[in-house]
């Protein structure tokens, strides 16, 4: 019986060390990507992150560094796309979601759209 609770015990360990190295993972790989990016390493930061959001698809911090490496990388339309699906989510916090607007006023500032550019400023 021993052998046997020392064996779930065990396996216990070993799954909660995976999850625990998988979770450090991934926060360090984003760490490393952000670095990428305010060094100006856009390319890289971008396939950093876009291998960072195939691990970990519903993590919203994430899906907004990958959307600012794609506004910074000249992808606007792919940011915006981006931007607008996070707007969506309830989880978001206010500070968050302000950059997001601001972000979003940018691309359609950049695009010469200033009435939509204005709208996104206004609701900061």
């Amino acid at each position: 019986m021993t052998k046997i609770k020392f064996a779930v015990l065990l396996i216990l360990s070993l799954c909660i060390l995976l999850i625990y190295h998988f979770v450090i993972s991934i926060k360090k790989e984003n760490n490393y990507a952000v670095i990428d990016f305010q060094v100006e390493n856009f390319k890289e930061a971008l396939s950093k992150f876009k291998g960072l959001i195939v691990k970990r698809n519903k993590n919203y911090i994430l899906k907004f560094n990958y959307a600012n490496a794609e506004l910074k990388f000249g992808n606007y339309e792919k940011a915006a796309e981006i931007y607008e699906k996070l707007l969506q989510n309830n989880n978001i916090g206010i500070i968050l979601k302000s950059e997001i607007y601001y972000n979003l006023g940018n691309i359609y500032f950049l695009e010469e759209d200033y009435e939509k550019a204005l709208s996104y400023y206004k609701t900061l």
